[in-house]
């Protein structure tokens, strides 16, 4: 992708952009499919009426998994329009069983009559079906095209760029299901405050908006920090591109940046510190604590206990270890982990028990479904939706 393409899409006010996840990718080799979700505050409204919405570039509304084309949209993402939130484990499966290893990501739920709304180029909504019934929120390591994610890697911090890309919720399910990744989803229990869901989705938008600012601003700044692939092709952005990327990723449109409070200015993937896990539970945390400062009749939120204190210098150093040295450091490692179970995907739902905001039935159990694409699915059987 050509900066000169880059820029007249980024430049549209409704971009509609179809892509192939393994071939597109910036002039800098990152993937064009893995672009982060960007607001368009100037395009939103926000002015406390009950028709506010978001505009919300880069969302994957619809892909082909089998060809790789993807397609990512805007949407007018309404404020007051969530009736429910989930905290949602993809877990990955080996020889037909659910492994330690998955991801973490937040689902939102809207109500069928206020959803969100797929635009067109000129800024209509798209036909013949333009709405969309829910929203994930998932941070992502982003890589090159064609480049799998490598979790040793992913302890070195300047491996991966971090990424938040939103889907459609039946798109993200597909493609996890292609791979036989399940869902396992936690239905989150919040308070009853009409400003609740609109904070955790205000969080999540303007954290996910103002990483995705900071990184392609630091890799304009650096096009070339990322590519492992040939680039020779790929022409440098001249002055004048770069000062157009830099007017339409102006930081001073963002209402508030989280990053420095948040992450303390790092906006590189970790796998333990800036991770899919890390980054999803301080969405939630950090929204709900957004509402308790804005209404103090609720009272103050207690934190919720994200990720570990503290990070030994040498699990850092697993990146760049040898075979030798990741095996005498790998029980001390596997001890480490054990004492932190909350660094495991399958394990970071207790983070959201402990602070006592999942459902629980009525034998004080925590409430969970399990979906899976030969199975139930979140939108009905798919032997149900197909004809053959």
């Amino acid at each position: 992708m050509k900066p000169s393409k880059l820029l007249d899409l980024l430049g549209k006010p409704f971009p509609l952009l179809s892509i192939h996840s393994n071939t597109e990718q910036l002039p800098n080799g990152l993937a064009a499919a893995m672009a982060p979700a960007i607001v368009d505050w100037q395009g939103s409204q926000l002015t406390g009426n009950d028709d506010d919405f978001f505009l919300v570039r880069n969302v994957n509304v619809g892909s082909n998994p089998v060809e790789g084309n993807i397609v990512l949209a805007t949407l007018k993402i309404p404020l007051n329009g969530i009736i429910g939130a989930q905290w949602v484990l993809v877990m990955m499966r080996k020889l037909g069983k659910d492994t330690l290893a998955g991801h973490g990501q937040l689902r939102m739920v809207f109500n069928p009559e206020n959803c969100p709304v797929i635009l067109n180029d000129a800024g209509n909504p798209r036909q013949p079906e333009p709405y969309v019934k829910d929203l994930v929120f998932s941070f992502e390591a982003w890589r090159p095209a064609g480049i799998s994610f490598n979790p040793l890697a992913g302890l070195d911090p300047s491996t991966y760029a971090l990424t938040m890309r939103c889907y459609a919720g039946s798109q993200r399910f597909l493609e996890d299901g292609v791979l036989s990744h399940s869902w396992v989803a936690y239905p989150l229990d919040l308070n009853d405050h009409p400003e609740t869901y609109p904070s955790l989705l205000y969080t999540a938008l303007v954290t996910g908006d103002s990483l995705a600012r900071h990184t392609v601003n630091h890799l304009l700044d650096n096009p070339r920090v990322h590519t492992e692939l040939n680039q020779s092709d790929y022409p440098f952005i001249d002055p004048r591109q770069l000062n157009e990327f830099q007017q339409l990723l102006a930081q001073d449109l963002v209402p508030k940046d989280p990053i420095a409070d948040l992450m303390d200015g790092n906006i590189s993937y970790h796998l333990l510190q800036r991770s899919c896990i890390t980054m999803g539970l301080n969405v939630i945390d950090n929204g709900l604590h957004r509402l308790h400062r804005l209404h103090p009749e609720l009272g103050e939120h207690q934190s919720l206990r994200v990720g570990a204190r503290e990070i030994p210098s040498w699990i850092n150093q697993l990146a760049h270890s040898n075979r030798r040295s990741t095996l005498m450091r790998l029980p001390g490692a596997m001890h480490w982990i054990i004492m932190n179970q909350s660094v495991l995907p399958d394990r970071s739902y207790a983070v959201l028990k402990d602070g006592g905001l999942l459902a629980l039935n009525d034998n004080g159990e925590v409430m969970s479904q399990h979906f899976q694409l030969g199975g139930e699915t979140p939108y009905g059987r798919i032997s149900e939706s197909l004809m053959q």
